[in-house]
């Protein structure tokens, strides 16, 4: 799709969607030979962090599930190392892999758990997910 479609999509003004792409937001997304962005059809809007670059492992876990939970999907300019946070999210039950969903972005492969919107709820919980997940990673 090409970027007025993407504004269509996901309700956001044109201007918005070539702000996300010029801020690299939008994975895979490429300019044609003709100059024009062209956005996978698959594409999630973006989830947008707002604030501080250095957050905690709380917070990290905390907007993946919020963006999981909103069918948005976060940049790895945005956020290093996802498929770290992906892994513990799933081996703690807190995410579920799609079946058959094979695209590059991993936000469009998972969907949150009931546990995994309760976690996004409960600040004692995304703590014991900070300390599980140095522990899963640990072993890697």
């Amino acid at each position: 799709m090409n970027a007025k479609e993407a504004a269509n999509k996901w309700n956001v003004h044109l201007n918005t969607v070539y702000s996300y792409l010029k801020d690299g937001l939008i994975q895979n997304a490429y300019k044609n030979q003709n100059g024009h962005w062209v956005i996978d059809d698959h594409a999630l809007k973006p989830f947008v962090i707002k604030g501080s670059k250095f957050f905690t492992e709380e917070k990290i876990y905390q907007t993946i599930l919020r963006a999981l939970n909103k069918r948005e999907s976060i940049s790895s300019n945005q956020i290093a190392g996802l498929e770290d946070y992906f892994y513990v999210l799933e081996q703690s039950g807190n995410i579920v892999k799609l079946k058959n969903k094979t695209y590059a972005d991993l936000f469009t492969q998972y969907k949150p758990t009931q546990q995994g919107l309760e976690t996004l709820k409960s600040k004692t919980k995304l703590v014991e997910l900070v300390k599980l997940g140095l522990e899963i990673l640990s072993f890697l």
